[in-house]
């Protein structure tokens, strides 16, 4: 039980010092870089220590909280006609949570290796694109592998974000190609359309 009740502030310690531990893992690398490379630091250690915080908030906010609920709403289910309450001990309670907040946490990543994948010319957006299927899949296997029950709905929790993740890593791999090539992204189509939509939306609501 010792070991249980210290996973709970070990967990906690890492996501918070997470921006601290990515400030040392630069550190590391930047004598290795070009000048150019090393101003880079500041957004790496941001969008990295951010994204795993937000991936962390997710999964105990959304994720956990709701997959849980989900379980033990069927296992009442199951035992509704019997004298029987699904419980989850304290242990099996605790690894659970672990391994969803660090589980979560890492996938949350997935933007920024797409990106440096990107830099380093190891893929192209449309290469990305052009085999968004395959990416899918490989999301949803690997989902079902960090899902700790076999039901669509912890499946769907896990998968949908990647995917969406997935999606904005290719975005971000998209502006820097843009910036290699000295162009700029055309941010007012995307916000007329989506201005056009939320009126539409409120016209129609109305």
């Amino acid at each position: 039980f010792l070991i249980v009740y210290f996973k709970l502030p070990l967990l906690a310690a890492l996501f918070i010092a997470s921006p601290w531990i990515l400030w040392q893992v630069w550190a590391f690398v930047a004598p290795g870089l070009y000048k150019k490379e090393r101003k880079m630091a500041g957004p790496f250690v941001l969008s990295t220590a951010g994204l795993f915080i937000l991936g962390g908030c997710f999964a105990y906010f959304v994720a956990f909280r709701f997959g849980l609920a989900f379980l033990l709403g069927i296992g009442m289910n199951f035992t509704s006609g019997a004298k029987i309450k699904p419980v989850v001990s304290i242990v099996s309670y605790f690894d659970l949570f672990v391994n969803v907040m660090l589980g979560i946490g890492v996938t949350f990543e997935l933007p920024v290796l797409i990106f440096f994948l990107t830099m380093l010319r190891v893929v192209t957006p449309g290469f990305l694109i052009e085999h968004s299927r395959y990416a899918i899949l490989a999301i949803t296997v690997l989902a079902a592998f960090i899902t700790p029950t076999p039901d669509i709905v912890n499946l769907l929790i896990f998968a949908v974000p990647m995917i969406l993740l997935y999606f904005i890593g290719v975005f971000a791999g998209y502006l820097l190609v843009l910036s290699r090539e000295g162009r700029r992204f055309s941010w007012h189509i995307p916000l007329i359309i989506l201005s056009v939509r939320m009126v539409t939306g409120v016209t129609v609501g109305c």
